[in-house]
């Protein structure tokens, strides 16, 4: 297994649904890169099997920023975009304060 580091922006809210018997949280992260002299954004489709996917998922909003920890499966290219899935094994929120988060 290889593994990946991603640190991003969500670029809309996590998904949740049933994927044959278990759950699939689905999400997607954008990182701005420099590729071959040109400033590119890469796009990474994220999926998390299970219900610790399923308990995050009302965390991951449109603009938050994400680390995830996955496994990196093949890039894809479409219309000047680049696209990387990512089985998702871990994800990690940054830190708010007590009064952000009403001590949670």
């Amino acid at each position: 297994m290889n593994s990946i580091t991603i640190v991003g922006n969500l670029t809309k809210d996590a998904q949740t649904r049933q994927a044959g018997d278990g759950t699939v949280t689905g999400f997607s992260i954008a990182e701005n890169k420099r590729i071959k002299g040109e400033d590119k954004t890469i796009f990474y489709d994220c999926s998390m099997w299970g219900d610790r996917g399923a308990r995050i998922a009302e965390y991951l909003t449109k603009g938050g920023q994400v680390t995830v920890v996955g496994e990196l499966l093949p890039i894809r290219e479409k219309d000047g975009k680049f696209y990387i899935d990512i089985r998702v094994n871990d994800v990690s929120l940054p830190k708010r304060s007590n009064a952000d988060t009403g001590g949670f």
